[in-house]
């Protein structure tokens, strides 16, 4: 929030990561970083896209809402504790047992845990929450064992009044490092920890945590409307040989055809996993 508040962390569940594209004369996508051209840009950036704090309006705030009605509460408060000395006895009497309340009221304000919606606490019920603008962020908690990464090609163009597909090139590397993409340093045996696993070993190679190998590409031909989905595998019981497939035909293939294509969806899998 504005004011300095934290909210507690939401863990959801995912099956793949939708990402945009860089922004094109449609408007679409988001704002191209420096390293962007004609040419097309890197998964990379994309990722780092996604994950860029977004600024939200109009969220409520418990902390502000508290701090507010306190204000208020100690300026009744004030005012009570001045009228009561310049009234008669008996009008004294009942403008106390106001000054009371009041004072109770904000000793319980005092005391709630701000952790929460201000329309979920009791006590403040009947005062009008306090909207401002929070930050929201997304950030990996807990790695997968097999990533997948959806490029969204399909847009609506504001130009032509129909939905288009963005055909810029997205670079995806052979190897992927979500290190900096990861909170809490990432997941390490599906467990959150506070500090990034050390690098394991396996049959005497250093292993990175959180580093990726490129396992598969689904590529669209076609328009927005309409079209097919072919697969470039790479095949682990052969080596790093690779097939291209569509439909029932399975063809030899190479890496470098995989790069050249427009893809769709990009599957990267975790090198300590073994088929």
């Amino acid at each position: 929030m504005m004011c300095g508040t934290v909210r507690a962390i939401k863990n959801t569940p995912f099956i793949d990561v939708s990402l945009a594209l860089p922004a094109t004369g449609s408007g679409a996508g988001f704002a191209a970083p420096a390293s962007y051209s004609q040419a097309g840009c890197r998964l990379e950036d994309c990722i780092d896209a996604f994950m860029r704090p977004e600024l939200v309006d109009d969220v409520e705030c418990l902390r502000c809402t508290v701090v507010q009605r306190m204000e208020e509460l100690e300026k009744n408060a004030e005012f009570l504790r001045q009228t009561v000395e310049h009234v008669p006895s008996e009008e004294a009497a009942e403008l106390e047992r106001e000054l009371a309340t009041t004072e109770t009221e904000r000793r319980r304000l005092a005391t709630l845990p701000l952790t929460q919606d201000a329309s979920d606490v009791a006590a403040l019920a009947s005062v009008p929450a306090v909207r401002s603008k929070a930050s929201k962020q997304y950030v990996f908690s807990r790695l997968p064992s097999v990533l997948c990464f959806h490029l969204g090609r399909r847009c609506f163009d504001s130009r032509t009044g129909h939905m288009s597909k963005l055909r810029q090139h997205v670079a995806f590397p052979l190897t992927l490092s979500m290190a900096q993409f990861s909170a809490y340093g990432g997941a390490c045996g599906g467990v959150v920890s506070l500090d990034p696993p050390a690098a394991s070993s396996a049959g005497g190679s250093a292993v990175e945590p959180f580093r990726y190998t490129l396992s598969s590409v689904v590529v669209h031909h076609g328009s927005s409307d309409a079209g097919h989905y072919t697969t470039f595998r790479k095949l682990r019981e052969r080596g790093a040989s690779w097939v291209h497939v569509s439909d029932e035909q399975v063809q030899a293939a190479s890496v470098e055809q995989a790069f050249q294509r427009g893809a769709s969806w990009v599957h990267v899998s975790d090198e300590q996993v073994q088929a």
